[in-house]
């Protein structure tokens, strides 16, 4: 079952922007009873992040980027419509809030610690 991220990310993300992780869950919600989907990533410790390959900044690190399968057009527009950034990774699809690089450009991971990773 893949893991929830540490309570010092869930509460700063809160703190940094109340009422985020309710939109967040509603937003994953909806999208599933549009079209049911399985959790297989959310998220991501640094150290297992690199040993998977993921990218430096990813939002996987901040818990709110998760990949889901099936990789179905379904699904993805299921996400797409709940606002999510969805990326089609053949085998899964990933969903992310935020474009590409913003947890690094917007301070998110040095404010987490995780800058030099």
């Amino acid at each position: 079952m893949p893991s929830a991220p540490p309570l010092s990310i869930v509460q700063g993300l809160e703190r940094l922007s109340p009422g985020f992780w309710s939109a967040w869950s509603n937003a994953v919600g909806a999208a599933y009873r549009r079209a049911p989907f399985q959790l297989t990533s959310w998220y991501r410790s640094p150290s297992y992040n690199r040993q998977v390959g993921g990218a430096d900044d990813s939002q996987h690190l901040l818990g709110v980027a998760f990949d889901v399968v099936p990789a179905s057009w379904a699904v993805q527009s299921a996400l797409s419509s709940s606002g999510f950034i969805v990326v089609n990774e053949g085998d899964h699809v990933h969903a992310q809030p935020w474009p590409a690089g913003t947890a690094r450009s917007s301070g998110l991971l040095r404010y987490f610690g995780l800058s030099s990773y």
